[in-house]
């Protein structure tokens, strides 16, 4: 998958070459700090799943466990990911348990408000699209607690607080697609009244991307998917150019912000007398 995304690119440099490219430095950063929202606000989401479940320690170090974990989705792919959180927590009583009960509800979570909102935005579900999301949201927070006794959880999780989760979820699509349409926009002329087609093709892109666990991220997938679903209102070659620079910058800030947290625990977790977690 990724040999065909480099031999779309390498068919393609005459068009890429001759396109209107340009550079807007100020939208390009507002764009850069929305798509830092989604790699924040899922550290600490993953840190308030675990305190939820009974797992110890601070924020601090659960924000940690979530960046170092990161690292291991973002590079050789989401099953290292699993493994990287079953490690961090397997010195804690009962950690492998909570861990894999938090990646689940985290998933789950990311999983249906994804969905929610891209059947809300949807061409033709002005009426029906905010309808479904609202009986989704509802039978969430009546599953998930159930959920988690299912698998074991020994706390049972207060509807508020899952709430808090699909919020944050919610914030972070938005973000993202918002981020997307910024950083497009900053990198080349978009049409008019694309925002909706686009975020539509971001939303579906990476929830394909999300299935494939054993490339890290996604990667190809989610820039072959997203090149096709933009091919009506962006070139194909200009798309799949796009979708590449996504990749290098969403992964760039998710590094970098694993590396900030990292190094801004690292003093809390020495002074805790931990081992690095």
């Amino acid at each position: 998958m990724l040999g065909l995304l480099l031999y779309m690119v390498g068919t393609s440099l005459d068009v890429l070459a001759g396109a209107q490219w340009h550079v807007i430095p100020g939208r390009l950063v507002i764009a850069l700090g929305v798509l830092s929202v989604p790699p924040l606000m899922a550290a600490f989401v993953w840190g308030d799943i675990v305190l939820a479940l009974g797992g110890t320690g601070s924020r601090g170090r659960h924000a940690r466990a979530h960046a170092q974990s990161l690292l291991a989705r973002r590079l050789p792919g989401g099953l290292w990911h699993l493994a990287g959180r079953a490690a961090f927590y397997g010195a804690d009583a009962g950690g492998v348990r909570i861990a894999m009960t938090a990646s689940a509800l985290e998933a789950g979570g990311i999983l249906i408000v994804g969905v929610i909102i891209l059947l809300a935005v949807l061409p033709g579900s002005e009426i029906w699209g905010p309808l479904i999301g609202v009986v989704a949201a509802s039978i969430s927070l009546a599953v998930a607690p159930r959920a988690a006794r299912i698998v074991r959880a020994r706390v049972p999780l207060p509807r508020p607080r899952v709430a808090l989760w699909l919020l944050c979820g919610a914030l972070s699509w938005s973000a993202g697609c918002s981020g997307v349409y910024l950083l497009y926009g900053a990198l080349y002329p978009l049409p008019e009244d694309s925002f909706l087609p686009l975020s539509v093709a971001v939303l579906a892109s990476v929830l394909i991307g999300g299935l494939a666990w054993v490339l890290p991220g996604g990667l190809g997938l989610r820039e072959l998917g997203l090149t096709a679903l933009m091919a009506s209102f962006i070139p194909p070659p200009i798309g799949i150019a796009l979708a590449i620079a996504f990749r290098i910058i969403t992964t760039t800030l998710d590094l970098l912000w694993a590396f900030v947290i990292l190094r801004l625990t690292a003093a809390r977790v020495t002074a805790g007398g931990g081992s690095g977690q």
